[in-house]
């Protein structure tokens, strides 16, 4: 009877859940997105993530960098997690952007990231996949309690955060970079700045 019970159920859920179409990604210019880093209006910030994911490694890092409308580096963080796909990565750097946000005074922030993916479940209302629902639905919460909205970058408008990453992830990030970058990433913040 509870094996019955439990494969009606299972049957239950699995028809009751949407699938969600994969995004592909590719490399044909686009009108609509910038090739490189945009500023927000002058009071918003935005956080921009990434993820140095490869498989069967434990030293898997992800990055948030936050930026003003002059494009100057406001706050950040690289961290190590257990990651078992770089989708799942790039949704868990979503997450921390929107746990950093949320912890602060910031209004009006946007979260940005080069995975098409991780913004189409992040912004929609659709049920994600299993394996990663505890971390979209944490970014969809911390979401609507922050009015934080979410946006799609291409890679070459998303280069700090990937630098930020790949210097976490061979040991070469320094733990003062948010005040004094390293020139690596110097550079790449100084292309990007908008004034």
């Amino acid at each position: 009877m509870v094996v019955m019970a439990r494969a009606n159920f299972a049957q239950l859920e699995f028809s009751s859940t949407r699938v969600i179409p994969p995004v592909h990604t590719d490399n044909q210019p686009s009108t609509d997105v910038a090739s490189t880093w945009v500023a927000l209006d002058i009071s918003k910030l935005k956080a921009n993530c990434d993820v140095a994911y490869k498989k069967e490694d434990t030293n898997n890092k992800v990055a948030v960098v936050i930026r003003d409308h002059r494009g100057a580096t406001i706050d950040g963080r690289a961290k190590t997690f257990n990651i078992l796909s770089a989708l799942q990565g790039e949704l868990v750097a979503i997450r921390e952007a929107c746990f950093m946000v949320s912890r602060s005074s910031w209004q009006g922030a946007t979260v940005e990231s080069d995975c098409r993916e991780a913004i189409l479940l992040s912004s929609s209302e659709n049920i994600p996949p299993w394996e990663v629902a505890a971390v979209v639905l944490d970014i969809r919460e911390l979401a609507k309690a922050r009015g934080i909205i979410f946006s799609w970058a291409r890679r070459t408008a998303n280069k700090a955060v990937h630098t930020v990453a790949a210097l976490a992830k061979s040991g070469n990030l320094p733990c003062n970079w948010v005040s004094s970058p390293p020139f690596s990433l110097l550079s790449v913040l100084e292309i990007d700045s908008p004034l």
